[in-house]
């Protein structure tokens, strides 16, 4: 993710097996946790929230979410394309943010 945090999602239980090394959210659900860059576990934005805060980290609690259908790893393309630009930003990020227009 950014600045050392991972999102995760919890594993699923097999059919053909079980893993014992399966991460559970208090009440028991599966879903998604973030892991800290010091390997804490946190299972909700509450804690989210609180560590962010405590530890005087640069990110905001608007760039966490809990929900499994997100899909942060996802790129869109687009079918036609007719102008592209590779990098808006020209270098300043440290990751290329394209721009697609796809539409006539």
């Amino acid at each position: 993710m950014f600045l050392g945090w991972k999102r995760l999602k919890v594993p699923e239980i097999g059919r053909n097996g079980v893993n014992n090394n399966i991460d559970e959210t208090p009440d028991g659900e599966k879903g998604i946790y973030y892991v800290t860059p010091c390997g804490l576990k946190l299972f909700d934005l509450d804690s989210v929230h609180r560590y962010i805060v405590s530890t005087r980290c640069d990110l905001q609690i608007d760039f966490f979410d809990l929900h499994p259908e997100l899909e942060v790893f996802r790129q869109f393309r687009a079918d036609r394309v007719l102008t592209r630009v590779p990098d808006i930003s020209d270098g300043e990020e440290s990751v290329p943010i394209e721009a697609v227009n796809a539409v006539r």
